[in-house]
């Protein structure tokens, strides 16, 4: 899925702008100078944009590209409408969602279940740059000193707090892109924000309305805050809006008969540290929750997250697919990896093959499908470096020549198959431009003599030799008579 820009963002808000300010208006007796315009209330709606492209990916991950599907969708005074009876509570998503599928979007039960969740990013997100902005002269003279009323709606604390400090990420760092998994701000590296996918991030929809009240967003008492949820301030203000109430979101169908949803987890593994231009691995497996941790002794960070796939009765195994998203690597080899989970028992592990493009923090998304849905996801973070990774063993060596081609293949072949581990293996073929995967080979020790016996049959034997000297010396270092 391609990553959305600052600039189409911008325009999708303008659009929405445009068709929200008579709405508005039209409900509210006065509304803030900040959203009086078409430009200011576009300024307030874009995070909330951002925000509801970014839950989007998530909810609808095989979509090619979103851009003119959600251009569409802002562009239709039916949205703008939509929108405002939805912060009102006149209506729930399901409007929403036929207007989505309307701008070209392909439904799917996940999204006609969570597309709320992006709903109320967007509403909660504008809320909280709304009350970023300083109130109107009015309301700071005398009698008028009151709390503002809501427009947006943010009777969701969890939520709101979190959008209030993704808004303030906004205000700080700006924004870049949106793109699966997270927000960028300009500078192309700081993470405004990270998604999960809607199932697994924070409490259920369901129990959003249920939640208590946190915090006031501008440090209100709690009688200020209670006001400011819908109470009296409406009346005061001219509005006819009365209090902001989510409509309830269902639950995810059960399965039909013949099927049991069964509960596993998502392991994911790779290096604590990684070289920009040089290969690593990353490790993926599917595992039982009751299972030891996929744990590679050379990947040190690890993530695991707890997702459920549906069973059919006497099937003896379900068919998943592994998809990454890494924006600042290369990825070898593919972006996914189908994997067949037998009844019972673990998956297998799955490895894909990236290289970092640029130096700084680095982000790996990590997301299983069943069939056409999202049923998982996890994100793992490293670090890319410019040279060797921090920690890396100083050696110092006294100078000697280094062997020629004739030192013997069994020597050679056995420094390769216990001196060396598997991920550092392939990054002995990357610096000598050898396809690792076609190495003939199921074992370490195979792989290590193929590797031997390619070398000599492609002249490579000195390079081979030549590199080994420079990272293990004593691996080939003659024995002291």
């Amino acid at each position: 899925m391609q990553a959305i820009e600052s600039s189409e963002l911008q325009h999708m808000a303008a659009d929405l702008a445009h068709n929200l300010i008579p709405v508005l208006k039209e409900r509210w007796q006065s509304i803030p100078r900040s959203m009086a315009t078409p430009e200011g209330l576009a300024a307030l709606l874009t995070p909330g944009v951002a925000a509801f492209a970014g839950r989007l990916m998530m909810l609808a991950p095989d979509q090619e590209t979103l851009t003119p599907i959600l251009a569409a969708f802002f562009a239709d005074p039916a949205t703008a409408a939509a929108l405002d009876r939805y912060a009102a509570g006149e209506t729930g998503g399901d409007e929403l969602y036929d207007l989505l599928l309307g701008a070209g979007l392909a439904g799917s039960g996940m999204l006609r279940t969570y597309v709320e969740v992006a709903v109320e990013s967007l509403l909660v997100a504008a809320e909280a740059a709304l009350w970023r902005e300083p109130p109107s002269p009015s309301l700071q003279q005398g009698e008028e000193s009151v709390s503002p009323p809501v427009y947006f709606g943010h009777t969701n604390p969890y939520l709101f707090n979190e959008m209030k400090q993704y808004v303030a990420n906004y205000y700080v760092h700006g924004l870049n892109r949106v793109e699966p998994g997270r927000a960028v701000g300009d500078d192309g590296l700081t993470e405004l924000m990270v998604w999960e996918p809607a199932a697994m991030a924070g409490p259920p929809p369901d129990e959003w309305q249920t939640a208590e009240a946190e915090e006031a967003p501008t440090g209100a008492e709690p009688e200020e805050l209670t006001e400011s949820m819908g109470g009296d301030t409406a009346e005061e203000t001219g509005g006819t809006a009365g209090p902001l109430t989510p409509m309830p979101v269902a639950p995810p169908p059960p399965p039909p008969p013949g099927e049991a949803v069964v509960a596993l987890r998502l392991d994911a593994a790779l290096p604590e540290q990684v070289i920009v231009g040089r290969v690593f691995d990353l490790a993926v497996a599917v595992k039982r929750p009751a299972s030891p941790a996929l744990s590679p002794d050379d990947l040190a960070r690890r993530e695991s997250a707890a997702f459920a796939a549906v069973w059919p009765d006497e099937a003896l195994y379900i068919q998943l697919r592994i998809q990454i998203s890494a924006s600042d690597c290369t990825i070898h080899g593919g972006d996914s990896r189908p994997v067949r989970l037998p009844a019972g028992q673990d998956g297998p592990p799955v490895y894909f093959q990236l290289t970092p493009l640029r130096a700084g923090p680095l982000s790996v998304i990590i997301t299983v499908y069943q069939e056409t849905d999202w049923v998982g996801s996890t994100r793992l973070r490293t670090e890319a470096a410019t040279g060797e990774a921090r920690g890396a063993m100083a050696l110092t060596v006294d100078s000697q020549p280094l062997p020629g081609p004739e030192v013997n293949q069994q020597t050679l072949w056995k420094a390769l198959s216990e001196g060396y581990n598997e991920s550092e293996l392939r990054d002995l073929c990357f610096e000598l431009s050898i396809d690792y995967e076609d190495l003939p080979g199921d074992t370490k020790s195979a792989k290590a003599r193929e590797l031997v016996l390619y070398a000599k049959r492609h002249s490579l034997t000195v390079q081979l030799v030549e590199q080994v000297m420079l990272g293990r010396p004593h691996l080939l270092a003659p024995a002291n008579g």
